[in-house]
């Protein structure tokens, strides 16, 4: 649920996502990358207009997120996610700490 006027900052290594689509997008392709995707131990904070979700990220890799070749193994990590509200509760802005490329390549690099 992302308010029209969203920016998603991701990890700040690229430039910020302000399209809906791109982001849509962007959640397919790490969803058919990555096979069973989810977060667990997952541990929510929430202040003023912010929520942070602290949690274990991953699933099988089984198919390569854009140049990054896939190892058919299993991918883990963790990673903060911040986000802050509107007054209808829906996402104006995102951030992560986990740089996602960084931990796929390094994934597709272990043997």
């Amino acid at each position: 649920d992302v308010a029209s006027n969203f920016v998603d900052k991701i990890d700040g290594t690229v430039p910020p996502v302000t399209n809906v689509d791109t982001l849509k997008s962007f959640m397919k392709m790490l969803e058919a990358s990555i096979e069973g995707y989810k977060g667990e131990n997952l541990r929510y904070y929430a202040g003023s207009d912010y929520v942070l979700v602290y949690g274990e990220w991953g699933g099988l890799f089984k198919s390569n997120m854009g140049t990054i070749k896939a190892t058919g193994k299993p991918v883990t990590f963790r990673d903060i996610d911040m986000f802050k509200l509107n007054d209808e509760g829906k996402v104006v802005e995102h951030s992560s700490i986990q740089n996602l490329n960084a931990v796929l390549m390094e994934a597709s690099m272990m043997k």
